[in-house]
């Protein structure tokens, strides 16, 4: 894949290596890059139960982890496994 990059993901969340497109901007937003470590390897975590359409508009690097959250944490990083809170924090 043309301008594709290898995306590590937390074992946090028990996620495989897997080759996904780099993040566009739009209705989901930057994809951002880690306070820590600054790698552009960011999931963005929506937590609640959304729509087949919230889905399936969702960029491979959104990630819908339920309706139970461990924290508020809704970014998380796939090269450090560091998680914090955006200032665009979305539920869905």
């Amino acid at each position: 894949m043309v301008g594709s990059i290898v995306n590590q993901v937390s074992s946090r969340w028990g996620e495989p290596a897997e080759r996904i497109e780099p993040g566009p901007a739009g209705a989901w937003g930057e994809r951002g890059r880690c306070p820590r470590c600054g790698s552009g390897r960011v999931a963005h975590l929506v937590y609640g139960v959304p729509t087949r359409d919230v889905i399936d508009s969702a960029p491979a690097w959104v990630w819908f982890p339920g309706s139970v959250a461990d924290g508020p944490e809704d970014r998380d990083c796939g090269a450090c496994g560091h998680a914090w809170v955006s200032d665009r924090s979305v539920r869905a």
